[in-house]
């Protein structure tokens, strides 16, 4: 008998404070998108496809989180068929709802110095907007150090596959044996982000040392 396994109710979106004016001006945007659009032609702000071993802050004032828990070294023993140069041209294409309050928790601590934002999105009112592309992940993705799991295309499994056959689509790509059914996903991930707050019942300002 298959487990059953219900999507929680509530998403979380780590960020700094620095981030909300263009966060209530365009929604949640990934960082590929944040550096095409929002940042000047011929300015200095980084590719979509590098590793960002340190913390970037663009023209807008808008902030990206550094890699350095993926570092190039560190991807290339775990990804399949990619390259790291792929991987992080993926990653930076979407973004990432943790699905668990503890994760999001544990993210946080990376920026314990920095005034903060916990955002919290209704699943269902994502999972609705039609045309959106959306994704869970078994794994936390931007993750890579140690005994890191394998990864590829196939780890991004699409919510409606997901909902049929669990992670059959993962296992597929990766040429492994499927995770068991109570296996349950890490990320809800959407290309390109989610337009203009749309879900967003939850906004906490985080104070510097402040976790949520």
């Amino acid at each position: 008998m298959r487990t059953v396994i219900e999507l929680p109710c509530h998403a979380y979106h780590v960020t700094l404070l620095a981030n909300w004016p263009s966060i209530q001006e365009r929604g949640l945007i990934c960082a590929i998108r944040l550096i095409d659009q929002v940042s000047p032609p011929r300015s200095r702000a980084p590719s979509g496809t590098a590793h960002r071993g340190r913390r970037v802050v663009l023209e807008s004032g808008v902030v990206l989180n550094d890699q350095a828990a993926m570092p190039p070294s560190q991807l290339t023993r775990c990804l399949v068929q990619m390259t790291p140069s792929d991987s992080y041209s993926l990653v930076n294409s979407k973004v990432f709802l943790w699905l668990d309050l503890d994760r999001a928790r544990r993210f946080r601590c990376a920026s314990l110095h920095h005034e903060g934002l916990l955002l919290t999105v209704d699943v269902n009112v994502v999972l609705s907007i039609p045309k959106l592309r959306t994704y869970l992940t078994p794994i936390n993705t931007g993750f890579a150090h140690r005994r890191a799991a394998s990864r590829a295309r196939s780890t991004f499994v699409p919510v409606a596959d997901w909902l049929a056959d669990r992670w059959r689509t993962e296992a597929t790509g990766l040429g492994l044996r499927q995770r068991r059914d109570r296996h349950g996903p890490v990320d809800l991930v959407v290309d390109d982000g989610v337009p203009n707050l749309a879900g967003l019942v939850g906004v906490r300002h985080l104070d510097r040392g402040e976790n949520v």
